[in-house]
């Protein structure tokens, strides 16, 4: 871990150290893969299919969510655990996204038009500033008249999708121990046995890999089954199948 010192995760020798995470947590990383791939396969047959405005969207959110899933698995890797969790809260807001897509006829157009509205108002922040460029400038200018009032807050958005349970169990850790908060902070401080802090961790963690890598593969299934539902892909069989092989493993936890 010499090189470790000096260059911290940019270190030569994480080869060295993401061992453990093999060794360690090896049926999670089998279970892990097989949903990878099997998510593969639906968006490949999935993508072909631009048949509405609801589909096409969609399948630009099956793709962020699918490269959300990788890079939870690279960064769990390094022991990034921090990092790990900023993606997963990411991935889980586009689930939120694709469930409500799904599941409300209209969302996508009302979706896009609140993202719009939200570009609008940063465009305005930069003209406030005088830092708009040209191609700035020419957004800012075509958004000129358009005026959207509704507001999707994150929570609005998971009620439409019927996922307010996972935004109070997951979403809202997931934004504590992200944010720069107090209690998101101690997960690198080193105290004694008396509770009193004494230095500052700055290594590889794999406290909570298993727990993450469990929670990604489960934002991922239900990922899935809305891209099935939508597509009338007819995996439901085999997203049962890997279903049950999540459970089965969480429950030895």
């Amino acid at each position: 871990m010499n090189d470790f010192v000096a260059h911290g995760f940019l270190s030569g020798d994480s080869a060295a150290w993401m061992k453990d995470f093999d060794n360690d947590f090896q049926d999670w990383i089998g279970l892990y893969h097989e949903v990878n791939d099997e998510g593969m396969k639906m968006l490949l047959v999935a993508k072909q299919d631009g048949s509405s405005n609801q589909k096409i969207f969609a399948n630009q959110l099956a793709v962020r969510i699918l490269t959300n899933y990788q890079a939870v698995y690279h960064l769990a890797k390094l022991g990034l655990e921090s990092e790990t969790r900023a993606i997963m809260r990411g991935l889980l807001e586009a689930v939120f996204v694709l469930q409500a897509t799904e599941k409300k006829l209209g969302f996508s157009e009302r979706f896009v038009k609140h993202s719009l509205n939200e570009h609008k108002k940063f465009l305005k922040d930069l003209a406030d500033l005088s830092l708009l460029d040209g191609p700035s400038t020419k957004d800012f200018d075509a958004l000129g008249k358009f005026d959207q009032s509704e507001h999707l807050s994150v929570w609005k958005i998971s009620d439409e999708a019927e996922m307010g349970e996972f935004y109070k169990m997951q979403y809202a850790r997931l934004c504590m121990h992200t944010h720069p908060s107090a209690l998101g902070l101690t997960d690198t401080l080193k105290v004694n046995d008396q509770g009193i802090p004494t230095g500052t961790i700055f290594l590889p963690s794999y406290i909570d890999t298993d727990h993450n890598l469990m929670t990604t593969i489960g934002f991922m299934l239900c990922a899935m089954g809305s891209i099935n539902r939508l597509f009338a892909l007819n995996r439901l069989e085999r997203i049962r199948e890997l279903l049950e092989a999540h459970v089965k493993l969480g429950d030895k936890m």
